[in-house]
Parts: C-alpha cells; structure tokens; sequence
C-alpha cells in the first residue's frame, strides 16, 4: 500500500479504498522468518554471501515441481530495464510421476522419495554449485517444516513396504 493511495486525507490513520475495501478486508500478520532462513538472507559471512549468489539454485533444488508457460520472448529479455517475465496462455505445474523411471535421475518431488543420504546426493546434482553443507541444512528444514515433505515420505515408506505401487 502507498499513502498515495489513501482514499481519506488523515495520514495518520489512512484508510485504502482500492485494496482493503475501505478497512473491510484486514490481512493476517506474517509470522516471522525462521532464524535459519533469516541468517543466510541477512547474513554477510561466506555462507551467508554464496547463499544469496545461488537462491535460485537453492529454491530449485528444493522445489516439488517445475513451472511450465509459453514464455513470451518478445519482453521476457535481458536487455536494458527492469526484467519482465511475460506469459502467453495459462501457467502450469510440472510434478511428473512419483518415481522416476528406471535409470532416469529423479528430479523435484521424486527427490523426496529417498532417504536423507540419497536425497541430498540426487538434490546436489541437480544443483551442483551450492553448497552441499547449506543445502543439506535447508534439506533439513523443509523435512521439520513443510508437511508435503511428511507426505512424500510417507508414501515412499508404502511403497518400500510395497503397499502401493
């Protein structure tokens, strides 16, 4: 929200006509950033530095899925300005199969299929210039925090026993 937005002249306790339908609409509070992730983000040690260079390997090695669009390449460049990323038709989410097939290397949510030792090795070469130490340590929290992860595991552990297929 901008105090340009405002739709009363009181700065002081503005209401905003545009996004909260004039104080109707009242937004949760963020729960604040755990101190792991707030560390790496903040942070200016090395990891903390490396971490920040690669988020973006990072948040990919972490993914369940890959996104699919037709990217219009028109705008979507690296040329001069501000980066747009502009989408023809609809967007999707890429999950596959719960498994991969035999000898194909699992990728995003087959990752989570594994045990801990095997995770972080297929999650590393999926991502090969983080480091192995913070992605293990990231790894480590989205098992503790994301209940998909719980998900993932559980059906792994049926298929192991083979309960499912």
């Amino acid at each position: 929200m901008w105090l340009e937005e405002k739709s009363t002249n009181n700065s002081r306790s503005p209401v905003f006509h545009m996004c909260c339908g004039k104080g109707k609409y009242i937004c949760e509070r963020h729960s604040s950033t755990l101190t792991e992730m707030a560390e790496l983000l903040i942070g200016n040690d090395a990891r903390s530095t490396e971490f920040k260079s690669n988020i973006r390997a990072y948040n990919s090695a972490l993914s369940f899925t890959s996104i699919g669009v037709n990217l219009d390449h028109s705008v979507a460049n690296n040329q001069v300005g501000a980066y747009n990323f502009r989408i023809h038709g609809g967007v999707y989410h890429r999950i596959g199969t719960l498994l991969p097939s035999p000898g194909s290397t699992p990728c995003f949510a087959q990752i989570y299929m594994y045990d801990g030792a095997e995770e972080i090795i297929h999650r590393h070469s999926h991502a090969p210039r983080t480091n192995i130490s913070t992605l293990n340590s990231l790894q480590a929290l989205m098992h503790s925090i994301n209940p998909f992860v719980a998900q993932f595991k559980n059906m792994a552990r049926l298929s192991n026993e083979g309960i499912i297929q």
